[in-house]
Formats: structure tokens, C-alpha cells, sequence
């Protein structure tokens, strides 16, 4: 992070939106956590990169149309 502060790339609303995404990242982590030690290795597999597929194509959709 003191890479960024040096850039300039670190700025109040960095740590604005940083601070507020806390409280949603730690429970995710953890579900997360649950949800491999349960599932088998190909499920788990298939739900992280069916998601990430659908963050891609929802930002593309957006790139677009902007």
C-alpha cells in the first residue's frame, strides 16, 4: 500500500470505499473458506470461474454502452 500512498495513487476516497467494503470481504472470505473445505475441488471450481465469467460480461456489458 505505501507503493500507492508514494504514487499518488492512494487518496481519501481509496480508504472511503476501502473501509466500507470490510465488513462485506471478511464474511465473503470466510464463506468462502467454508464452501471449499466443502464442496469438491471441480465444483468449487466451476461456481468461482462461472462467477468471475459473469463479472467479466457484466463489465463488458458496461464498457459498451457507456
Amino acid at each position: 500500500m505505501a507503493g500507492y500512498w508514494f504514487a499518488g495513487l492512494w487518496v481519501s476516497a481509496v480508504t472511503h470505499y476501502y473501509l466500507i467494503s470490510l465488513p462485506a470481504a471478511i464474511p465473503a472470505i470466510l464463506l468462502g473458506r467454508l464452501l471449499n473445505h466443502r464442496l469438491r475441488e471441480e465444483t468449487y471450481l466451476k461456481y468461482v470461474y462461472s462467477g468471475l465469467a459473469a463479472i467479466a460480461a457484466a463489465l463488458f456489458v458496461q464498457a459498451i454502452t457507456k
